[in-house]
């Protein structure tokens, strides 16, 4: 015998419409955006499996596909994330490229992914058909090509080539610091250009950087934490944690992704161990690594660099480490990325 409940449920559940879906995929897009991301994941997935082969919902179903996979991703379910946003890329091919459409949004946050998961020579590939494709259809919008040019930079960044990522972000802030809103692309490659500089040394070009991200209202709550990581460039550990506290304060009653959780695990140990705590150093280190392995997987760039840095800060964890660090840049080494000049890429 079915029982009442289910029968009550049946009776009182209101009709799935489109309105009622439409609205759960906002309330998906909206659980995202407040790092809800199991509720994020849940309710995109309800949304898709509702438009999916559904004639005329090509558009609905690629918005709800879109933040399924970028739940996916900060759920750390990659191979779903990879999965869903191949599908996306699917039911775009042939519609952008030759600057029929804009490179739609699902292609551009799989680039992101692919660089993200440390798959270099993927993202750099559909990078640069993101290069033609933008130039075809923006060559009088400035800012449009201003953030392509700065999704290079963290690109190549990310994969440790730093003169790459200067040459991009440099190329960016030239052409179109005065031409383009400091809200969006030449703001992005300013951003990039702080962590290449101080990875350089390059520290009075570092702080000029840091001045263009301090003009965008929209990366404003950035500026703390880059000015933290000038400050521990220059060897100023207590300034900088005075910057990391100020960082921690503009976000407080926020969900920390963790993206920002590894970063300011990664300055906070900096600072220690530049003020001799090797045991504070080590374990706010070793944080920053588990927020990394949790967030781009345990063989990723961003691993190997932290463990790299953490061996560097603490020669004792030298044999501990050794094995691992070989093992991540074998496996790394068949997606590095080409470069500029080996895949030809021309900049505007």
């Amino acid at each position: 015998m079915m029982g009442i409940a289910p029968l009550v449920l049946f009776l009182v559940a209101p009709p799935v419409t489109d309105e009622v879906m439409e609205q759960v995929k906002g309330e998906a897009f909206k659980a995202l955006i407040t790092n809800e991301r199991p509720k994020a994941e849940r309710l995109a997935g309800i949304a898709a499996a509702y438009y999916r082969g559904r004639a005329g919902y090509d558009r609905a179903y690629a918005g709800a596909l879109n933040t399924l996979a970028v739940a996916q991703a900060r759920n750390h379910k990659h191979a779903d994330a990879d999965r869903t946003f191949q599908e996306l890329c699917r039911m775009f091919q042939g519609k952008w490229g030759a600057g029929q459409i804009a490179t739609p949004a699902p292609v551009i946050n799989y680039i992101f992914f692919l660089t993200n998961q440390s798959r270099f020579r993927e993202a750099e590939q559909w990078l640069t058909a993101h290069l033609t494709n933008t130039a075809l259809c923006y060559p009088d919008e400035p800012d449009y090509m201003a953030k392509v040019l700065a999704i290079f930079a963290q690109l190549y960044r990310v994969a440790g080539r730093l003169e790459d990522a200067r040459v991009c972000g440099r190329r960016a802030v030239e052409l179109y610091g005065d031409k383009a809103a400091y809200e969006t692309g030449v703001a992005e490659a300013s951003i990039e250009l702080v962590s290449v500089y101080c990875v350089r040394g390059e520290l009075e070009l570092a702080e000029k950087a840091l001045e263009a991200v301090g003009r965008s209202a929209m990366f404003r709550y950035r500026v703390e934490e880059l000015r933290a990581e000038c400050l521990l460039a220059r060897g100023r550990p207590r300034a900088a944690l005075l910057a990391l506290e100020a960082s921690r304060q503009r976000l407080e009653g926020e969900k920390p992704s963790d993206v920002f959780a590894a970063v300011l695990h990664e300055h906070v140990g900096t600072a220690a161990f530049q003020l001799g705590d090797t045991v504070a150093g080590k374990k706010f280190l070793l944080g920053a690594i588990a927020a990394c392995e949790r967030e781009y997987g345990r063989d990723s760039q961003a691993v190997l660099r932290l463990c790299e840095k953490l061996v560097r800060l603490c020669p004792a964890e030298r044999d501990h480490y050794a094995e691992r660090i070989a093992a991540v840049r074998d496996k790394l080494k068949v997606n590095e990325p080409k470069g500029l000049k080996a895949v030809g890429i021309k900049l505007p």
